[in-house]
């Protein structure tokens, strides 16, 4: 592939730091309550009841990135699955480390002040050890504990060890990509079953199981977006999601299973029109929409903690914020953001050389060393 389309690839970064900012500042502002009118609902209507599906676009949007970035060096065995796994826990583990000890912190202090903890019920040590393992919902529990929206994490993890399983036993990565649709199906059944188990067999890790391949299958047509006129079809697919939308905004009984069309067509069709329709690539390729795009995975896993910060300062001053303001949604937004912004300019670094020297220390170290 040339250059020019691995460089397109980049104006994902800002679907990703949209998918973030819809999930912590409108589907999760029900933390601070659901007796009050939501500010700007009107406008943000959907985000505000479906944003929870951003979840689903971030499953398939870590296929399409996990697809162009690893599955040539896994399927010519150039990369083990030990410093394969190693990589992607340097990438993340660091930021969720981080979160899961402010939330610890946080939550404790809300346990003192009101009582109770908020929103999540489960703050023990049972939860926290699987918190700390990566194994906090899908594997040996379904419930959300301490910092609740890292419960994707664990799903993640789930997925980036069947992607290698899979892509390593593949003759090819053309074969890789057509056996996920039997991953595909294996989440609609999971998601089909009037009864669930903690351990795999449970709704949290069917949502990846069903969206992850939808990202890999994208990135293989990317592959070969070089031979094919991509702009109309960037155009069909903005045009899909512009109908689909319209439908919903007009006419909300037209769509009857959001989830599976939003899986089924908005999701590829969202990716589709930005990397195909050139000027919405060339607009947010532009390095400040790549900036918001790197904070995407901060925004996500510390908006919780801003959430319990404001909450525990209303008590000690006598404070009784009236959240259904615009105002209070803007403070919301503005102090993640720079939470966000602090932790990616002053922390990450440090975190990441600490868990590093940490995992040096108890892997030998030529296991940590990339082939």
């Amino acid at each position: 592939m040339n250059s020019a389309n691995k460089t397109d690839t980049k104006c994902l970064g800002f679907l990703r730091f949209l998918a973030a900012c819809m999930i912590a500042f409108f589907w999760h502002y029900q933390h601070f309550g659901n007796n009050f009118q939501y500010p700007f609902s009107s406008v943000f209507h959907w985000s505000y009841n479906y944003g929870y599906l951003m979840v689903e676009l971030f499953f398939a949007l870590s296929g399409f990135g996990m697809f162009l970035g690893y599955a040539d060096r896994i399927a010519a065995h150039q990369i083990s699955f030990k410093d394969y796994i190693l990589k992607r826990l340097k990438k993340l583990y660091p930021l969720f480390l981080f979160s899961l000890l402010l939330v610890t912190v946080l939550q404790s202090v809300h346990l003192f002040l009101y009582r109770d903890t908020f929103v999540y019920q489960h703050f023990d040590l049972y939860y926290f050890f699987l918190n700390l393992i990566l194994c906090q919902c899908g594997l040996f529990c379904t419930d959300f504990s301490y910092n609740g929206p890292a419960w994707s994490i664990t799903v993640f993890f789930i997925l980036y060890v069947i992607f290698y399983l899979i892509v390593y036993h593949a003759k090819s990565t053309k074969i890789a990509a057509y056996s996920f649709v039997g991953v595909f199906f294996m989440g609609i059944f999971i998601r089909s079953q009037p009864t669930q188990s903690c351990f795999l067999f449970n709704d949290n890790v069917a949502r990846g199981l069903v969206c992850f391949p939808i990202g890999v299958l994208l990135a293989a047509l990317y592959r070969k977006s070089e031979r094919m006129h991509t702009a109309p079809l960037g155009y069909i697919s903005l045009f899909i999601v512009l109908t689909i939308y319209a439908c919903y905004r007009f006419s909300v009984e037209v769509i009857e299973e959001i989830t599976m069309l939003f899986i089924l067509f908005v999701i590829p069709a969202i990716i589709l029109s930005i990397l195909f329709v050139p000027r919405l690539n060339q607009l947010f390729s532009l390095k400040p929409f790549q900036y918001l795009g790197s904070l995407s995975f901060e925004i996500y896993l510390l908006h919780f903690s801003v959430q319990l910060l404001l909450r525990n300062i209303e008590q000690p001053v006598n404070f009784h914020p009236d959240y259904s303001k615009p105002y209070y949604l803007l403070l919301y937004f503005g102090a993640t953001i720079i939470t966000a912004i602090v932790y990616k300019e002053l922390i990450s670094k440090r975190m990441s050389k600490f868990l590093s020297r940490l995992i040096e220390d108890i892997i030998p170290k030529k296991a940590t060393q990339d082939n």
